[in-house]
């Protein structure tokens, strides 16, 4: 079952932004997780300093239902701004595929 992680961080500054998106340049290069599917970031065009870090994972998600990746990421993307994570699950009897829509 596919599930994911969702880090969102609200940077204070310009400057933090910035330093924010060097440093996840510099941790996607290097990401190797067993389970990993998917290093994604967004950013959002309505919120100048927001960012989105999706860990989208592959198997059984974890009993404590988090990753040791994203905690640790949360922990270091924190210095940044404001942070916090979500951890969600697919509900493959309501997807659609491109055919389907």
């Amino acid at each position: 079952m596919t599930w994911f992680e969702r880090i969102h961080i609200r940077t204070f500054s310009n400057e933090s932004y910035c330093l924010l998106t060097e440093h996840l340049s510099q941790i996607s290069s290097f990401v190797t997780e067993k389970n990993l599917d998917e290093f994604k970031v967004f950013t959002c065009p309505d919120v100048a300093y927001d960012i989105v870090v999706i860990l989208e994972w592959g198997g059984t998600m974890p009993q404590n239902k988090r990753s040791v990746l994203g905690e640790e990421l949360t922990q270091i993307l924190s210095v940044y701004g404001s942070c916090n994570r979500s951890t969600w699950e697919s509900v493959p009897s309501l997807e659609a595929t491109s055919n389907k829509l």
